[in-house]
């Protein structure tokens, strides 16, 4: 027993000694930041923690062509001051495709920093490169087209306690490359999703809907939260996959506040307010078949929104306890987009103030 104990606190103690801190700090030049991060996270082993200072991290030199800081080792974490360490890029204003940060590696932390003036802030995975468990916490993302976006196939990514600013587009056109600014996209076939305690702000309500055939008549939002791709949006008809877990967030002044294309989620306590569309549960195949479901939205408060929570192209999801008071066309509609599948076979119960558009098909319970 006690060449056991040995033997564990011997193996306690290796680990405590693997782990280490790399200063960083700013340098003064676009070129001096990039390189002083880069070595820092090239040289960081797992459990390492890559400290940067306070201070302006220049990243303006960033293009589609240079790009940003690449993470390539596993199981690091970059630990920034909380509201005091900036990196700015090139301003979104440029239409310079830049990403600020690449993460392509597994069980990656980005914590306490404020990401600004990017196409993209942080990027993770893509291409053959992974970053499952992937997180982002107690940060701020202001002035990007993107603020984060998820490659496909990213397991278990987790945002929580973050701060989106989603800013008007630089281009009026929602088909232009910069037409449309996003707070988070999480691309087709992700799973085990946790986007918890964060508030994702925009600059106001662009789109102002007459009627609730207008929604997919004219669809012309140009700044969204939260969106997801198979768990929002499935894109290029990829499989849907689980949405995991929305909860205790905040959404205000969004053209769309959050869009899921995704099954088996769990959409809970978040606070919607101010917004076009509320929360969206739709799938975008748009053949008549797909539907996402599954899925259970529950103690939301959705309200003084145009919509505040649209089931489209839904079934066997339970829509519960969600308080829909004060929405303009709809506090709960059931509204295939076109060529979609129907929205039935979905339950709802005990919504308050909900103000019900589209429910044939569907059961109250």
């Amino acid at each position: 027993m006690k060449s056991f104990f040995v033997f564990v606190v011997v193996c306690f103690t290796l680990s405590l000694v693997h782990a280490a801190t790399i200063p960083v700090a700013p340098t003064g030049s676009c070129a001096g930041d990039l390189n002083a991060i880069e070595t820092a996270v090239n040289s960081a082993q797992p459990r390492d923690v890559v400290e940067l200072a306070a201070g302006n991290y220049d990243f303006s030199c960033v293009t589609s062509d240079a790009p940003g800081v690449f993470i390539g080792n596993p199981d690091i974490t970059v630990q920034g001051t909380a509201g005091q360490t900036v990196i700015s890029g090139p301003a979104f204003a440029t239409q310079t495709f830049s990403t600020g940060i690449f993460v392509a590696a597994d069980a990656v932390t980005l914590d306490s920093l404020t990401v600004t003036g990017f196409a993209v802030g942080i990027q993770a995975g893509g291409g053959s490169f992974t970053a499952n468990h992937f997180a982002i916490t107690n940060s701020i993302f202001q002035n990007n087209i993107q603020a984060v976006f998820v490659a496909p196939n990213t397991f278990a990514p987790r945002m929580v306690g973050n701060q989106f600013f989603v800013p008007t587009p630089p281009d009026s056109d929602i088909f232009a490359p910069f037409g449309e600014t996003f707070g988070v996209i999480v691309s087709r076939n992700c799973s085990g999703f946790l986007f918890a305690k964060n508030t994702i702000s925009g600059p106001g309500v662009v789109v102002s809907f007459k009627n609730t055939d207008q929604l997919i008549e004219d669809p012309h939002g140009t700044n969204e939260g939260l969106h997801t791709i198979g768990l929002f949006q499935v894109d290029f008809r990829g499989d849907a996959s689980e949405l995991g877990r929305v909860s205790d967030n905040v959404f205000t002044n969004l053209d769309s506040a959050m869009q899921a294309s995704s099954n088996l989620g769990v959409v809970t306590h978040n606070t919607v307010t101010h917004n076009a569309i509320g929360i969206d549960i739709s799938n975008d195949f748009d053949d008549g078949v797909h539907r996402v479901s599954g899925n259970v939205i529950t103690e939301n408060v959705a309200t003084d929104n145009q919509v505040g929570i649209w089931m489209a192209s839904a079934t066997a999801n339970t829509i519960t306890l969600n308080d829909l008071r004060n929405n303009s066309l709809a506090g709960l509609l059931f509204l295939a987009n076109p060529g979609g599948a129907p929205s039935t076979g979905n339950l709802f119960h005990q919504n308050q103030g909900a103000k019900i558009a589209g429910a044939q098909g569907n059961s109250s319970f």
